[in-house]
């Protein structure tokens, strides 16, 4: 697939997948079915042998405990069939979430995103580096003290 396809579909991820809050709608065209996952808390073994479903439910799990979730696309590089994305965010954290009860507070965060495409405009592997106040502490941190921290 061309860059611009590539770009395409991180496009699509964020303003529809996220922000959207509408994943299932478009899984099937950004996803290859066989996807390898390297995120915090995913074992690299689950992430390899299972990336599909578990990108799913993360995003699912993700957007419902943060339903007023803003992504931004802070900064994009595609080179060929690697892509790399920089995604900060904001959110009112309102159902528990990675075993955090819920602070409704809001929460900072972003990652980092660098992905490998399968040919067709699919990711075919990602791997998530969290930067700043990794999630998880940015939700306890916010339920301790009622703000970010």
């Amino acid at each position: 697939m061309s860059e611009e396809q590539n770009i395409a579909t991180i496009k699509k991820f964020v303003d529809v997948g996220l922000n959207q809050k509408s994943i299932d709608s478009i899984l099937a065209e950004i996803l290859n079915p066989a996807i390898a996952l390297e995120a915090p808390g995913v074992p690299t073994a689950a992430g390899a042998a299972a990336g599909y479903q578990i990108f799913r439910e993360a995003v699912f799990g993700w957007t419902d405990a943060f339903p007023d979730v803003q992504v931004d696309l802070a900064s994009l590089i595609v080179n060929g069939e690697s892509g790399s994305f920089d995604l900060p965010y904001h959110g009112t954290h309102t159902k528990e979430f990675a075993g955090v009860p819920p602070s409704n507070e809001v929460v900072y965060g972003a990652e980092l995103w660098f992905v490998q495409f399968d040919g067709e405009g699919k990711f075919l592997n990602v791997r998530i580096c969290e930067y700043g106040t990794p999630l998880r502490s940015a939700m306890i941190a916010a339920a301790a003290h009622g703000a970010h921290p």
